[in-house]
């Protein structure tokens, strides 16, 4: 939980989730609720709270194997609806796929993080 080598961490985990630094990331219940961090994701500028599982591995660049395949399902110009949208991470990675001709329309019943999604759409 020292911050360079949390950075450090991160960095080697995003080349290889399976590598032997993915077991020294400190878990997410271990950080205080609160613990923003600006990154970027698969291209995608997002801030999140890594004490939240969520945010956790989004940061940390744990990969999601289903998400990865149903964002390459979505093609350019597709309509897209994001049922359960959380923060944000993947309406955003699917907008950026689908492109200007596309439309995403997601949506996020809990307050705290439709918020959060809608601070990451204006990153």
């Amino acid at each position: 939980m020292i911050s360079f080598l949390e950075r450090i961490i991160k960095q080697k985990i995003e080349k290889n989730p399976h590598s032997f630094f993915a077991k020294l990331a400190p878990n997410n219940y271990q950080y205080k609720k609160g613990s923003f961090r600006k990154f970027t994701y698969n291209g995608v500028q997002l801030k999140a709270d890594i004490s939240d599982y969520i945010g956790y591995c989004l940061y940390f660049g744990f990969k999601e194997e289903g998400q990865e395949k149903l964002i390459n399902l979505a093609q350019p110009g597709n309509v897209v609806l994001d049922i359960g949208t959380n923060i944000g991470s993947t309406l955003l990675q699917l907008a950026k796929r689908i492109g200007e001709n596309g439309k995403v329309y997601g949506f996020e019943p809990d307050e705290q993080n439709y918020n959060a999604c809608l601070e990451n759409i204006s990153i």
